[in-house]
């Protein structure tokens, strides 16, 4: 057995047939779908065992820019971690996970954000990011519904303003300008085929929305089917837009994933009838590099708790945990403490390991938690 390591040159295609026999074997091309995660350029990045000429695990991950509320933090999403069938409870996957995670560390990467909830994510320290609650959109509603935008598929011509209109988001990855046009030609929206539509008020482009297949790849539960996989923009221009969503993208009900953050669109959302289901969580997020981190947020901190919040500081400790300190407070946590005082958890902040911690845990308590962005199109 040879591994971890990163995938070298011609073994791309074997490793496509890896991802494709676990996680399509109804069909499908995984290569295709995820283009810019299982590509040669990313080789660095896709760790993998192997026997002989034969890729037997697999776990990779792909850089990524985020910006949460003008904190600029470079991340990684991680996905498609797999084991050969006939290698599996070998240990490969926590192996390679663990490599993975070194290697985003002396890259300077200092957040995953990872595709699934699994219990081998969890046991490396990871938490249930932030859920989302689905508000539902259905055909009974459309007579009470004005028509007050145009929607219509984008197109090459959109890239421009859709661009802008991405930079405007609060939380967002920092997306390379030529990455709109694959984006506009069909590019997959997190796990599904999709459509993406622009949406204009007065002749203005001022919203859009990806509406992913309603005929998932591979067996998934069905109400997962039709739920949008990006949008951005004016939230009330997206909430009028929805009947014409469901026309040109075929879909009986769209769900749309509302997140905390986001009060105004679930507002618009509520003022038409849209009921919101229970908070859902289908990712997690572990912390690889905690004082680089919270370095990284510390402007926003400060923004929320005051200058004391420009005093904290932050280590991580020989005992393979991490510290935050205001001068003689100190507060030792391990790193799913961490993960869930900085990110909160699937029902929303954790505030117990706070309490009593006066001067530091009601800066701490104050300036936590924050979201990270929805993948959208920069799913692994």
């Amino acid at each position: 057995m040879e591994g971890p390591r990163a995938l070298r040159p011609g073994e791309l295609e074997p490793l496509v047939a890896l991802t494709n026999l676990v996680f399509r074997p109804e069909g499908g091309d995984m290569g295709k779908e995820f283009s810019y995660f299982l590509h040669a350029e990313n080789a660095a990045h896709l760790r993998v065992c192997a026997e002989g000429e034969r890729i037997v695990a697999h776990c990779g991950y792909r850089p990524a820019e985020m910006l949460i509320l003008g904190a600029r933090v470079r991340a990684a999403c991680l996905g498609a971690v797999c084991t050969h069938p006939d290698f599996r409870g070998k240990g490969l996957a926590t192996e390679l996970l663990g490599d993975a995670l070194g290697t985003m560390k002396s890259e300077g990467v200092s957040l995953a954000l990872i595709s699934g909830t699994r219990g081998l994510y969890t046991r490396s320290g990871a938490v249930l990011a932030a859920g989302t609650r689905d508000f539902f959109f259905n055909p009974s509603l459309r007579s009470d519904w004005e028509a007050e935008v145009d929607v219509a598929p984008a197109r090459p011509a959109d890239a421009v303003s859709l661009a802008a209109i991405y930079r405007r988001e609060p939380l967002r990855f920092m997306r390379p300008p030529a990455e709109w046009a694959d984006i506009i030609a069909g590019r997959w929206c997190m796990d599904r085929a999709a459509r993406l539509f622009s949406i204009r008020r007065g002749g203005e482009l001022v919203a859009y929305a990806a509406v992913r297949s309603p005929v998932p790849p591979k067996p998934q539960p069905p109400e997962d089917g039709t739920r949008l996989g990006e949008f951005a923009g004016c939230r009330r221009a997206l909430a009028a837009a929805l009947p014409r969503l469901a026309d040109l993208g075929e879909c009986p009900e769209i769900r749309v994933p509302v997140a905390a953050w986001d009060r105004p669109l679930a507002v618009e959302l509520a003022a038409r009838g849209l009921e919101a289901g229970g908070l859902s969580a289908t990712r997690s997020v572990k912390i690889v590099n905690f004082p680089r981190l919270m370095e990284s947020l510390r402007d926003l901190l400060v923004e929320r708790a005051g200058p004391r919040a420009g005093e904290l500081a932050f280590s991580e400790t020989p005992g393979g945990r991490v510290a935050v300190a205001l001068h003689a407070e100190r507060l030792e946590l391990s790193d799913v403490e961490a993960c869930r005082m900085v990110f909160g958890g699937k029902s929303g902040p954790d505030r117990k390991m706070l309490k009593g911690r006066g001067e530091l845990g009601k800066v701490l308590g104050a300036a936590l938690p924050v979201e990270t962005p929805w993948y959208g199109y920069d799913f692994a």
